[in-house]
């Protein structure tokens, strides 16, 4: 039985919710550290969201156009034990 994460929207520093604008990968697609999975945006600025861990992105729990408040789940990936991001965030921030 494999293993699985939750994808978390990553903390912004602001106090508004992130809107999802798009998906970058797709069900089952491979994932590896730094992988760009989702295109958000809060105010003007728009992030990637960036896997932090080895896996296959399972179900994808939001539609784009949603609002999503740090810490609430983007998607499911999953993983074996040994790719589990243990000890660190589950998923990062970076630069469009």
């Amino acid at each position: 039985m494999p293993f699985f994460y939750d994808l978390p929207m990553p903390a912004v520093d602001s106090s508004e919710d992130a809107t999802l604008e798009r998906w970058l990968a797709g069900p089952h697609d491979r994932l590896t550290r730094g992988t760009p999975v989702a295109l958000v945006s809060v105010g003007d600025s728009h992030f990637e969201v960036l896997a932090n861990g080895d896996g296959i992105l399972g179900d994808l729990l939001l539609e784009p156009g949603a609002a999503v408040p740090p810490g609430e789940s983007l998607a499911v990936v999953y993983a074996d034990g040994e790719s589990i991001p243990y000890g660190r965030p589950y998923s990062l921030l970076g630069p469009t």
